[in-house]
């Protein structure tokens, strides 16, 4: 349960910190945080045991994503550098990233599952299918999409996509997400479903043809996830990821454009019964 407080606050340091927030404790933020989910026992637990490990954690990932120049909600604010002390964070090259992930934020998970059909769309699939939220056996979008021209014999040979959207709302991301992922992706293959009828008769998975999974989110994920993500061959599309897809396409990064977004495009995209 420690690690699942870490998971929460980690998540909530990436995705909901107030980039104006004056300088805290971050004993204090991790009480804010952690103590609605969670009882006074097991948060002080983790405050006596897990804090020190946490801060480290912070500041690791501050300093990786200084470093690569994503986004950020915070710094640390200590001149100890050990992380006892946080701030908000908002350089202006980044502060549009930021607005767009918090109008991401504002959707449903069921527009946002959406908006991941979308997002395959974009990347170049011509066909693409919603799946039925009951029994999505871990993904909830997929899309095909040509590698090379069709022989004038009828031989294609295409790029399967496989999406799963995580809301931030809804679920946090972790390690585990990108490792049950790619065993839905496996299942899949083998036509292992837990409903057995027709609903994935669209879904057209070879076990030789090329397979692209895909984890969409409106989330800033942890360093850690990422690098677990990418050496799977997983390709992660963050909120920031989001940003550079979309913006083009957007007049402007507010809740309202993404959802006007999501109903025009949505209109051609099928959803299994």
């Amino acid at each position: 349960m420690l690690d699942q407080i870490a998971k929460l606050c980690l998540a909530h340091f990436l995705c909901k910190f107030d980039p104006k927030s004056k300088k805290r404790k971050t004993r204090d933020v991790v009480k804010e945080v952690a103590l609605p989910c969670y009882s006074a026992e097991k948060v002080n637990e983790f405050l006596d045991h897990s804090l020190q490990l946490f801060q480290a954690t912070l500041v690791e990932e501050f300093n990786a994503r200084y470093s690569d120049q994503r986004p950020l909600r915070f710094q640390i604010a200590d001149t100890s550098g050990v992380g006892t002390l946080v701030e908000g964070y908002r350089p202006s090259k980044l502060a549009k990233v930021t607005h767009f992930q918090d109008a991401l934020h504002a959707t449903s998970p069921k527009e946002f599952e959406k908006l991941a059909a979308i997002i395959l769309k974009v990347l170049g699939c011509k066909e693409v299918f919603l799946t039925p939220a009951s029994h999505d056996q871990g993904v909830d979008a997929f899309g095909y999409q040509d590698l090379v021209s069709p022989t004038p014999y009828g031989t294609t040979h295409g790029l399967t996509w496989i999406a799963q959207a995580k809301h931030y709302f809804a679920s946090s991301v972790t390690t585990g997400d990108v490792r049950e992922l790619v065993g839905s992706k496996e299942l899949l293959v083998a036509k292992v479903f837990s409903t057995v009828d027709e609903r994935y008769k669209e879904l057209r998975l070879k076990r030789y043809a090329p397979t692209a999974i895909a984890l969409i989110t409106t989330e800033e994920i942890p360093s850690t996830v990422r690098r677990l993500a990418e050496g799977a061959g997983v390709f992660v599309f963050a909120s920031s990821d989001l940003f550079h897809i979309l913006s083009p396409r957007l007049k402007r990064n507010t809740a309202a454009a993404i959802r006007a977004l999501i109903k025009k495009e949505g209109r051609s995209i099928s959803t299994l019964a």
